[in-house]
């Protein structure tokens, strides 16, 4: 589908997504262990109440998000059908495609930091252990797709 120079340039940006992508998902690995370590050590830092108002503004923001990344997903990042474009198009299909991608796993990402946020106010461990496997269902749903 693409021509040599434009497959070149695509190969360039699938790597550069591929090494972003590899990096979210280790961060996201290491989010547990911090928060096992630290949030063992800390007692609570907000009344049971105010915690439970928190815990279900993040429940609902991670909602949020995930809606959010599908949309982004449909709207950014490409299709194969769209790289049968002109070759004027295919530098802006390719810089589409890298951006959509790196704001998807960014996304992603920030679904387990709302879980460490959570767990470093004091609250359960389970609650970091359910955010971090939301964001990694996601990071392997979302694994960049190479056009060929």
């Amino acid at each position: 589908m693409l021509d040599p120079s434009a497959r070149a340039e695509f190969d360039r940006h699938y790597r550069v997504v591929l090494m972003l992508y590899g990096g979210l998902l280790a961060s996201i690995l290491v989010y547990p262990g911090i928060g096992y370590l630290i949030g063992r050590n800390l007692s609570a830092s907000v009344n049971a109440a105010t915690y439970e108002g928190i815990s279900g503004i993040c429940y609902i923001l991670a909602a949020v998000i995930i809606v959010i990344i599908f949309c982004v997903r449909k709207w950014l990042i490409p299709s194969s059908a769209g790289f049968v474009a002109g070759p004027a198009e295919i530098s802006g299909l390719i810089s589409k495609y890298r951006t959509g991608n790196i704001l998807v796993f960014v996304l992603s990402e920030l679904i387990s930091l709302l879980g460490l946020v959570l767990c470093l106010l004091g609250g359960a461990f389970s609650h970091l252990i359910r955010f971090t496997l939301a964001s990694l269902a996601l990071m392997a749903i979302l694994y960049p797709k190479r056009i060929e």
